[in-house]
């Protein structure tokens, strides 16, 4: 289905808008990725490389379809929605990369999550990378405080996720 955006209304009488969506959400596109150049190639080669292991902690479900739509291709995406589980499992289990959402619900958040992580030798020098939605002067620097490698803020174009991922997983 197309998206479709179209307004009625008079001058003075207000106005009405119409907006039309997929139902899928794996049907959008992103539309705020410049187009792709000679200079994106590591686009390919991020999509080529197989085989490495990724934790993504996000607890919301349409950015943690969105990472795993496009990551999930070529490596092991496991996902959990909370700071304890991400905890917990990366103790059982050594991983590539760690994705952390800072604003975590329940009671453990992105940072101390991070924290904890950092205490166990399993995934001590795994590198984390923040996905959050703290944008504000002096997030990016209490969040990289926190032991995180690298921080992306959401919203996020595809572009800029695979330049920071890659950054990491190609090492």
């Amino acid at each position: 289905m197309a998206r479709t955006l179209s307004a009625q209304g008079k001058p003075g009488s207000g106005a009405k808008f119409i907006i039309t969506l997929p139902n899928n959400i794996m049907e959008m596109t992103d539309t705020n990725s410049k187009p792709k150049t000679e200079n994106d190639e590591y686009i390919n080669e991020l999509q080529t490389q197989a085989g490495k292991k990724i934790l993504l902690v996000e607890d919301d479900s349409i950015n943690a379809a969105y990472v795993n739509r496009i990551l999930g291709k070529n490596h092991s995406v496991e996902i959990v929605t909370e700071g304890n589980e991400a905890i917990i499992k990366s103790k059982a289990k050594k991983y590539d990369l760690i994705l952390m959402d800072i604003g975590l619900r329940g009671n453990v958040d992105g940072a101390e999550a991070t924290r904890q992580i950092r205490k166990d030798s399993t995934n001590a020098t795994t590198p984390i990378i923040a996905l959050t939605a703290y944008a504000m002067a002096g997030d990016k620097e209490k969040i990289l405080r926190a032991g995180l490698d690298d921080y992306l803020s959401k919203p996020f174009t595809r572009n800029d996720f695979f330049r920071i991922v890659d950054k990491y997983i190609s090492e």
